[in-house]
């Protein structure tokens, strides 16, 4: 049944409805309701724009390998909520500045001589980039949506004839809107289509595997092989969910209600296939932002897609019930189970502020970028014994035993002793007390059974490397062997002759 303009909704209800008309996602009847009542619409947007400004600044202040891709993640919502401002109040769209100098570490020193030409030339090469010599269907990513564009060799298409041409590359015929104007080398500007990412991720995941065809551009393959890692994540359980707070509350901190929803959050990301892909990223794919860092595009895009595939999947399934209002701990574990989906709710901000905290706390280990520690057990010696030993990448890829790889660490120290740390609880073998050496123990044979039959999957799905010894293939023949033990009498009797083994 859709809302009528004049259905009385919540608070919550209704900044879902301006939250999606901000994303481009708002239905006609939507749309209609946030009509109907203009005043409460423009306020919404303007604690949105607080909000985000807020939550800009305060992300700047952060540390740590997820800066960058926070920091983007929100400056793209500003921009998408200036937008949708500029639209409410009949406003021209303007790009907004580049951020100061200091708004990223990076950036923080004004580059000098060849510092600058290098600069400037990348700059130059990324922008030679988006120019193909025909015209091809393109795409680019805007977090939690991607859009879609084609120009090459002087060419400019259309909406009209992006449509036909996406039509032609098997994308899907609806859902697509219109969104702001590709920027061209040398001022010319091109339309562009957009689309929530989750509508559009089967054509993606197509568009990776070289099944759309072969008019499509290098961007539309490469966000596809994207798509084809975000599934074979959601297919291996390697996604948390996060909780993050919607709305700045108003009032005292101890009484007021904010909005919170359920972010799902890749995880157990590889490093090395990051830096594969960010290395083969056209750079048409930045087109909205090209100042922004390869890895830092590549993770937001893998979160927009996790998070769709998870949201569309909790829709399927059969939940309890949320509680009418949240107020204590309980409530907000039941809400947070029950809205698995995305959708919003409202709780104390003491309460759900602190189990939001918690919950990133709790799923760190697993969402920033890790070392993929590798765990060797080696054939067994003369007396049975099994040696187990972890290790780490070297800086040439060659194995660096734990204990070495964590002293010559420098800066990532913190994060190997992390990893390290998660393995011991999964394989308490390793912290046996009486070890000499941190990363190496002796298994039984029994031991090294349960880890190749039980422990060793275990810790594959967690994001380790686990070798053993291969298996032999040679198949085992029956044999006999009979053994005379030795007795004190001269004469052989029939204990000795029965005592075959």
């Amino acid at each position: 049944m859709s809302p009528s303009p004049t259905l009385k909704l919540s608070e919550w209800e209704f900044e879902q409805y301006v939250q999606a008309e901000v994303d481009g996602e708002a239905t006609p009847e939507q749309l209609a309701v946030l009509a109907a009542d203009r005043v409460a619409w423009r306020a919404a947007l303007a604690s949105l724009r607080e909000d985000a400004e807020e939550h800009l600044a305060s992300a700047r202040a952060l540390r740590g390998d997820e800066r960058e891709q926070v920091i983007a993640d929100l400056e793209s919502e500003q921009r998408r909520i200036a937008a949708a401002w500029a639209r409410h109040t009949n406003q021209r769209v303007d790009r907004p500045a580049a951020q100061a100098d200091d708004a990223r570490p990076s950036q923080r020193v004004a580059p000098r001589g060849a510092a600058r030409d290098e600069r400037q030339a990348k700059v130059d090469r990324e922008q030679q980039s988006r120019a193909p010599a025909t015209l091809q269907l393109q795409v680019s990513w805007v977090p939690g949506r991607v859009v879609a564009w084609a120009a090459g060799g002087g060419e400019r298409a259309d909406s009209e004839q992006l449509g036909s041409m996406l039509t032609a590359a098997s994308a899907p015929a609806s859902g697509w809107a219109k969104h702001e104007a590709v920027s061209l080398p040398g001022g010319a500007r091109t339309d562009a289509l957009a689309i929530p990412v989750g509508d559009v991720l089967g054509w993606l995941v197509a568009a990776g595997a070289d099944q759309v065809g072969a008019d499509i551009g290098p961007s539309v393959r490469w966000l596809g092989r994207v798509a084809i890692w975000a599934m074979e994540l959601t297919a291996h359980g390697a996604m948390v969910p996060l909780l993050r707070q919607r709305k700045r509350s108003s009032g005292s901190a101890r009484e007021s209600n904010g909005s919170y929803s359920v972010r799902w959050t890749p995880a157990l990301i590889d490093a090395a296939r990051l830096a594969r892909l960010a290395e083969s990223m056209p750079g048409v794919v930045c087109a909205f932002d090209p100042k922004i860092d390869a890895r830092a595009l590549i993770r937001s895009a893998l979160t927009g897609m996790v998070d769709a595939i998870c949201r569309d999947s909790a829709r399927r399934l059969e939940l309890p019930a949320p509680p009418p209002r949240v107020r204590t701990v309980a409530d907000v574990s039941e809400a947070v189970i029950a809205r698995l989906d995305g959708s919003a709710f409202d709780a104390p901000v003491r309460i759900a502020g602190e189990i939001a905290t918690r919950v990133e706390q709790w799923a760190r280990a697993v969402t920033g970028e890790r070392e993929r520690l590798v765990v060797r057990l080696d054939p067994p010696d003369s007396g049975n014994a099994w040696h187990l030993a972890v290790f780490a990448s070297g800086p040439k890829g060659e194995l660096v035993p734990i204990e070495h790889a964590i002293v010559d660490a420098g800066s990532g120290r913190a994060r190997l002793e992390d990893e390290t740390a998660r393995l011991e609880r999964m394989l308490p073998e390793l912290a046996r007390p009486g070890g000499t050496r941190r990363g190496q123990v002796i298994l039984s044979q029994a031991e090294a059974w349960e880890l190749m039959t039980n422990t060793g999957p275990q810790l594959v799905a967690a994001g380790f490397d686990v070798r053993v010894p291969a298996l032999s293939r040679r198949r085992p023949s029956p044999s006999l062997r009979v053994f005379v033990d030795a007795a004190s009498e001269s004469m052989v009797g029939a204990n000795q002759l029965a005592n075959v083994h």
